[in-house]
């Protein structure tokens, strides 16, 4: 039968979980990041005989539901969910679990975003693009603050301000993750890594403004920042691409990314006022 388990992330909790969620471990990347870096995140995982079958994962910021090996893993996880944690921040997983998930709480949330995971393991391929990449500065700041919150906006992934905006590019730029293409002098587009599990890297916060695009600066930056990451020892990169955008699903196509799960990213819903 199945049976749940839930509490902090501690390493004891954590250890049989890894193995199940590296079966698939673009899908589970950031989960498998915040199992290893924070023990005050809210960890169920569902089980039978004695084995992980579905893992839900909350944190501040997002609840993070995995693929079930049984088909009554997302609904108990959802159950837990709901005994245990007030309100969630938002949460994500992919299909069908995402489903199986928001029925068995109600259906009691908004779509954000329904999207797509990428994974390239291979050299990619580098778009004849005028310009280069470069690492960005703290002489990039004010511009890139300001395509932080812009490529929020359009994402709808919250208001920050512009504090919050400057303050998240503060940190990557000293994490060393964040790099810029400059063509001519002029930077035109930007793309940022982070860890997920141990062997691999995520790219987001691709962004390039409205009067830049279709140039294919987005493409070479990815593609740049892409060869990178896998010269300094990571396995594969992957990253998360919205539906809603033909443009940016065709753009990692071409450089060589190719599609492995669809996820969907859900919010409360809005209280009517």
């Amino acid at each position: 039968m199945l049976t749940l388990d839930s509490g902090p992330a501690t390493a004891k909790r954590v250890e049989p979980v890894l193995p199940f969620l590296k079966r698939e471990p673009a899908l589970h990347g950031i989960a498998i990041g915040v199992l290893l870096a924070d023990e005050s995140a809210y960890l169920a995982i569902a089980t039978r005989g004695g084995e992980p079958v579905g893992v839900g994962l909350c944190n501040e910021r997002k609840y993070l539901l995995s693929r079930s090996a049984d088909p009554g893993a997302a609904a108990l996880l959802a159950e837990d969910a709901a005994r245990n944690l007030a309100a969630l921040p938002g949460w994500m997983g992919p299909l069908p679990e995402i489903r199986d998930f928001n029925a068995a709480c109600g259906n009691a949330g908004q779509l954000a975003m329904a999207m797509r995971i990428y994974v390239l393991d291979t050299a990619p391929v580098l778009p004849a693009v005028s310009g280069r990449c470069r690492p960005a500065t703290s002489n990039d700041v004010d511009l890139l603050a300001a395509w932080h919150a812009a490529f929020g906006a359009e994402a709808h992934t919250g208001a920050r301000g512009q504090d919050g905006d400057r303050a998240r590019i503060d940190e990557a730029i000293a994490e060393g993750a964040l790099r810029v293409w400059e063509d001519s002098g002029r930077v035109v587009s930007m793309a940022k890594s982070a860890r997920g599990a141990p062997d691999s890297a995520r790219v987001s916060l691709v962004y390039t403004p409205p009067e830049l695009r279709r140039r294919g600066y987005a493409s070479a930056c990815v593609a740049a920042l892409s060869t990178e990451l896998l010269r300094a020892g990571r396995r594969y990169c992957y990253l998360y691409a919205d539906l809603a955008n033909p443009i940016s699903n065709s753009i990692y196509r071409r450089i060589g990314y190719r599609a492995v799960a669809d996820v969907e990213d859900w919010r409360p819903a809005q209280v009517p006022s």
